[in-house]
């Protein structure tokens, strides 16, 4: 049976993850897919003969949510793999072989050996396209509902129709024509992302069975969907417009009077890339309609309030979400049909008690409900909390409250919006376990890492102390002898001091676990001065304190900082010079906070900067300058955690200067 301090089996670590419903990949250090558990198989397609030994790129690719590229040009793969930093993924779009993408998000963990070697990673992704999708739409409906219950223009609901549908259908411009009752024509009511010849080319043509695709749904009410400009006979007469504007596809559907069945308008939308519209797509499209018909109905309740209350909750009632509206006195006027199918009982009752909703809610939610609703007034508020439903289920609410004002900008009702957002908690939950259980497994790595070094590091001690003895004898060893038993001690020593320092690079991660904190950098450094006790070397070292302020982070690891650009700058300097050591900081054009490390010492060609800052890596022989090469790795670990960038001018025989900036304020924030 294996110690506690042994890591886990990487079977049994693959037995594990085979039955996550997120996609795990284990790729290896040279960005090739070396593992997969079957849902992250599913979501490629391929089989392990397909996919293994192959680079990770070549099969997916991440980029932002909207599709544009990540900011800094290279992927969250290549940068845990280039500095062994986990990195966390929110809302990323994965593109995989062919033309199919998801939004994910999810965790990309380093993989170290046992001397803490970069040996590959662990990407690990969440399909949350739908949560993803969901919240657009939400957000973009709440908005439009929000303007529309406020009593904005036409043209402001209009603009904000369009531009959501635009950021949920990307690659796609849309449009809202008004139909002209005078002459039967159609008009261009709002177009933001289409040229202004479009708006001249719709208001030419009449509506009609044998007209463009707008003025036929408009003269039909019926939906046209057409997939490809180039192939539909329906553009004959109109595929050089389309051309004209690059549009291959063409979705338009009738927006219409739930009264009386007549069309009040077309919401049209326009694709570069031929493209048949997915379920999912039309249920947008309708959604957009029903948000038209409703502003065009606010607008006439505006004009004619007292006829039109039942005909604004008609379509109040197209809303998937609960929609409600009091009085300023908390009275009900209407609560939407979704009441009943996310409660759990009729909303009849509302109208007799209109707090009776506030007895469903968790008793361990119920304070931050009213918390919420005390503190920005009833009026105004947004808060997620639970309800338990009569048939004993519990569900989480995500609830919002605007107010509602009158021509005088009064407020004289109050609305809200509520939703079930139980799918996207779940989801939430999941990540939160698997998380958990990554992190209990990189202890567990750590307490081996431990033992490991303890069990190096004692016989290294025995060979260091035997050699010591056997050198200490006044006779018995030939000069060959001895020179070999000295150079049997100084290898042993360098590997406890080796053994030594890969143990503090692999334990910085805990001294992160605890509370940011403010830090002294003047003062701490005088510390890192003192316990390296500069003032008794023979040099006489000069070193500068100047304008160091207090910061926010963790302060052994800036302890660690300074003591290895403090020992590095001591270290590397010529036989007999003097060594001057500046340890400054100042503010760049951006206004963004600099420390700067600067001294006199030998200096390096910069173009080998990228290897410095890898562990091992070492410019100059161990004959010359002591050292295993981790100080400086050690140096970049902590500055990517406090997210710091690092700059470094250098000149061989003229010094070097180590400049480390904040993103863009003067105090940490993590």
């Amino acid at each position: 049976m294996a110690s506690p301090s042994q890591p886990m089996p990487r079977k049994s670590y693959h037995g594990i993850l085979d039955r996550l419903k997120q996609s795990v990949f284990e790729i290896d250090s040279d960005g090739l897919l070396r593992w997969l558990n079957p849902a992250a198989e599913q979501l490629l397609g391929a089989t392990p003969e397909q996919y293994q030994q192959r680079p990770w790129a070549q099969l997916m690719q991440l980029s932002r949510a909207d599709g544009r590229p990540l900011d800094n040009g290279s992927s969250v793969v290549v940068r845990t793999l280039t500095d062994g930093a986990d990195r966390s993924i929110r809302k990323l779009r994965l593109s995989v072989a062919g033309p199919r993408s998801i939004i994910v998000s999810g965790d990309c963990f380093a993989l170290k050996n046992d001397s803490g070697l970069i040996e590959g990673c662990v990407l690990v992704l969440t399909d949350v396209s739908d949560a993803h999708l969901s919240e657009q739409i939400y957000t973009w409906e709440a908005t439009v509902l929000t303007l529309i219950s406020s009593g904005a223009d036409l043209g402001m609901v209009f603009n904000s129709i369009t531009q959501g549908v635009e950021s949920i259908q990307t690659q796609a411009r849309a449009s809202v024509l008004l139909v002209v009752d005078e002459d039967q024509r159609l008009e261009c009511a709002c177009a933001p992302n289409l040229p202004d010849q479009y708006g001249l080319s719709v208001a030419a043509e009449r509506i009609g069975p044998n007209a463009g695709p707008s003025a036929v749904a408009a003269y039909s009410g019926k939906s046209i969907f057409v997939s490809d400009i180039e192939q539909d006979d329906r553009w004959a007469n109109y595929r050089t417009l389309a051309q004209a504007y690059g549009f291959r596809s063409c979705w338009v559907i009738p927006v219409m009077d739930p009264f009386n069945q007549t069309v009040l308008a077309t919401f049209n939308l326009y694709c570069i890339d031929p493209k048949t519209p997915t379920d999912a797509d039309i249920a947008i499209l309708k959604r957009a309609s029903h948000l038209i018909a409703f502003a065009l109905e606010r607008s006439n309740i505006e004009r004619e309030r007292d006829e039109s209350d039942a005909r604004f909750r008609q379509l109040a009632e197209e809303i998937d979400e609960v929609f409600w509206l009091s009085n300023l006195n908390g009275k009900i006027l209407y609560v939407s049909p979704s009441f009943e199918r996310i409660w759990g009982f009729g909303s009849d009752s509302l109208y007799q008690s209109p707090w009776l909703w506030l007895d469903s809610v968790i008793k361990d939610d119920r304070q931050l409900l009213l918390n919420a609703m005390t503190r920005k007034g009833t009026s105004h508020f947004q808060v997620e909390y639970r309800i338990r439903r009569p048939d004993g289920n519990i569900i989480w609410i995500e609830h919002r409250a605007f107010p509602v004002l009158n021509e005088q900008g009064e407020v004289y009702r109050l609305a809200g919006i509520a939703r079930d957002i139980s799918g996207r908690k779940f989801q939430q939950e999941q990540q939160s376990s698997l998380l958990c259980a990554l992190e209990q497994s990189n202890k567990e790595l750590d307490h081996y890492a431990s033992v490991v070094s303890h069990d190096l590091q004692a016989p290294l001690r025995k060979i260091t102390y035997f050699s010591d003895r056997l050198l200490s004898q006044p006779t018995g060893f030939s000069q060959v002898q001895s020179d070999y038993l000295v150079r049997m001690n100084k290898a042993a020593v360098r590997m406890r001091e080796l053994v030594q320092d890969l143990l503090i690079y692999s334990r910085l991660a805990n001294q992160r676990s605890g509370p940011i904190t403010e830090v002294d950098l003047h003062a701490l450094a005088q510390r890192v001065l003192h316990d390296l006790d500069v003032s008794a070397d023979e040099r006489q070292p000069i070193v500068k304190l100047e304008s160091l302020p207090v910061i926010e982070g963790y302060t052994l690891l800036w302890q660690q900082l300074l003591q290895n650009l403090l020992c590095n700058a001591l270290k590397f300097q010529p036989p007999g010079q003097r060594p001057e050591i500046r340890l400054f900081c100042d503010y760049d054009v951006e206004q963004r906070l600099r420390l700067h490390c600067c001294d006199n010492g030998i200096g390096f060609d910069i173009t080998q900067t990228p290897d410095i800052l890898k562990p091992f890596v070492r410019l100059h022989g161990q004959h010359k300058y002591e050292g295993n090469g981790i100080g400086l790795a050690i140096v970049k670990k902590v500055a990517d955690w406090h997210q710091l960038t690092i700059h470094i001018d250098s000149q061989p025989g003229k010094g070097s200067c180590f400049i480390l900036t904040w993103p863009k304020v003067n105090m940490v924030t993590l």
